[in-house]
């Protein structure tokens, strides 16, 4: 690991992190091979996704409050035993993991179910979410934890946000973190909604992380939508978001020959053996790829000019769109943080 500090992003959960990043004992970083696909990637455009999708809606409060509930649920895709991953047919395509997860709540609006309506997820019941997330698998993974995270997130909106997404947005004043006047949307989700918690610890630094992974993707998701959109406000803060890393990202940066696994890790996850959530493995090939995009950005943007300089969403999901290319198999972890 290079004993050089890295370049920080203005994220408070990353406060942690830097102790981590030089204590590792199963994951590391090429940094000669960041550096050759720095270079490379500088040179080619990196647009951020609008995020007008089939499994998306079109109108924006609609879009609000189905991002929120989307990301709430949006975890556990892959069953551990026989390694099947969720999938769905919707709008004669066949989407799978999270896009699946979206097609099914799309596919419950059409079928004038009030999946968007706070009251209704604060009572639903588990043979309804059973219907509702009804794929190629007899039972999604997880489905009584989706259920109780969505009981919960129902009555949160309805107790503190007037029952919709919208509303925590506008309360802290469109910023992903808090400021002297304002709260962060970061903050009110640690707050008020539990089931988006994510955080892990690491013994050899004896060090609390914080990733809050879908949290911050549901803040790029809805930025990306934002820029692309007169309507809809931008998230103020939006360089200080991220990065965030569930499955898809360490894929990517594997793949590129970034992310290094000793033999046994590497091992595990050929073999696609379950890394449960909190394994000292697990946590730290999610905590090594933050620092290695946080560096890949940096490279990136040092080459590039100052107008064409990116940002943590177009970098983000650059890497998920190459880890989709992967021929394979991502660490397995299946529990409700990603």
């Amino acid at each position: 690991m290079s004993k050089e500090k890295p370049v920080m992003i203005d994220n408070p959960l990353l406060n942690s992190f830097e102790g981590v990043w030089e204590r590792t004992r199963h994951v590391s970083i090429n940094f000669g091979q960041l550096e050759i696909m720095a270079k490379i990637w500088a040179h080619q455009q990196m647009p951020l996704p609008d995020w007008y999708l089939p499994t998306l809606p079109k109108e924006d409060e609609d879009f609000i409050q189905f991002l929120g509930i989307n990301m709430a649920i949006n975890y556990g895709f892959v069953n551990p035993k026989n390694k099947q991953r969720f999938a769905v047919r919707y709008k004669k395509r066949l989407w799978k993991g999270s896009m699946a997860l979206s097609a099914c709540l799309m596919r419950a609006i059409e079928n004038d179910l009030p999946i968007l309506d706070a009251d209704y997820l604060s009572k639903i019941k588990e043979k309804d979410l059973r219907k509702i997330l009804k794929g190629n698998m007899t039972t999604i993974p997880l489905l009584k934890e989706r259920l109780q995270t969505l009981q919960m997130i129902g009555q949160s909106l309805n107790k503190d946000f007037c029952g919709r997404f919208e509303r925590l947005f506008s309360n802290a004043e469109y910023r992903a973190f808090p400021t002297r006047w304002d709260a962060g949307i970061i903050n009110f989700i640690r707050n008020f909604f539990p089931p988006f918690y994510d955080s892990s610890f690491h013994y050899p630094s004896y060090t609390h992380l914080n990733f809050f992974q879908r949290a911050q993707t549901m803040i790029i998701i809805y930025h990306g939508r934002a820029s692309a959109d007169n309507s809809l406000k931008p998230i103020k803060d939006i360089d200080r978001i991220g990065p965030v890393a569930g499955c898809q990202v360490p894929q990517a940066l594997h793949d590129m020959k970034i992310l290094e696994y000793d033999k046994e890790l590497e091992k595990k996850i050929k073999k696609e053996i379950e890394l449960e959530y909190g394994n000292q493995e697990e946590v730290e090939i999610r905590a090594l790829s933050i620092r290695a995009t946080i560096e890949l950005l940096k490279m990136i943007n040092e080459i590039r000019s100052e107008e064409d300089r990116i940002n943590i969403c177009q970098l983000n999901y650059r890497l998920q769109q190459r880890a989709k290319r992967s021929r394979s198999p991502h660490h397995l972890t299946l529990w409700t943080a990603y």
